[in-house]
């Protein structure tokens, strides 16, 4: 056999392997993985580019390595939902990082985050300020929890004493310029209310970056920006 088909074969074959095994783990985004998962993942991607490439390593070998690793993994994830010290010895448990107001350096140091490390978690959150900030909690898949103080608590409606009315999902119309025929369908309108509607706020489809449409049908666009980015001190 060619050595190029041979390679092209074998990297398909890879390719729905590994895909079957990930959709026996099921579905997880990066940022909810732990850092078992994480080592999990590129030991699983290794194996399967090995098999791909490496016609020294015979195909039925490397798919049993693939299974068995992938079986192990599943038993593993089992025992994790099963086992509280199981899962706190794979994941690992919660770092509080700020306490009542106070940067706890020694699990700064544990966490491996640096005090800049720290302020970027945080700003990502919506606190620019870190003297507005009560609690801090590294998750054991490394995102930042954040609880602020009382006084800089975001005001609800219940605070208020009010019910407001419950909100529908929006369907998006438009993405990176290219209407989506099937989801306006969906919300009973067609291209042609889009385009009235677009013609309306002045804007056409092509400069959209985003356009969706709520459950009382109103239109909301946000156009394509190239605005020059300014100077930060926050290093």
């Amino acid at each position: 056999m060619n050595v190029y088909v041979e390679i092209l074969l074998r990297s398909i074959l890879s390719f729905v392997f590994l895909l079957l095994i990930a959709k026996m783990l099921g579905a997880r985004q990066i940022s909810q993985l732990s850092y078992f998962d994480y080592i999990l993942g590129i030991t699983l991607g290794s194996m399967a580019s090995s098999l791909a490439i490496d016609d020294v390593l015979s195909v039925w070998k490397g798919l049993i390595g693939m299974a068995v690793f992938g079986l192990f993994t599943f038993l593993l994830s089992i025992l994790s939902r099963k086992s509280i010290r199981a899962r706190r010895f794979f994941e690992g448990k919660p770092r509080i990082l700020i306490n009542e107001g106070k940067i706890m350096y020694n699990e700064l140091k544990k966490a491996q985050f640096s005090i800049n490390d720290l302020l970027r978690e945080l700003r990502t959150q919506g606190y620019f300020n870190i003297a507005d900030v009560n609690f801090a909690l590294e998750e054991t898949n490394g995102m930042l929890s954040v609880m602020p103080k009382g006084k800089k608590r975001p005001v609800v409606a219940e605070d208020l004493n009010l019910a407001p009315p419950e909100q529908g999902l929006c369907a998006n119309v438009i993405i990176d310029g290219k209407i989506m025929a099937a989801n306006l369908k969906a919300v009973g309108k067609d291209i042609r209310w889009l385009a009235d509607e677009l013609e309306k706020q002045g804007i056409l489809a092509e400069d959209a970056v985003l356009a969706t449409v709520d459950k009382d049908y109103n239109l909301s666009v946000y156009k394509k920006e190239n605005l020059g980015t300014g100077r930060t001190t926050f290093q």
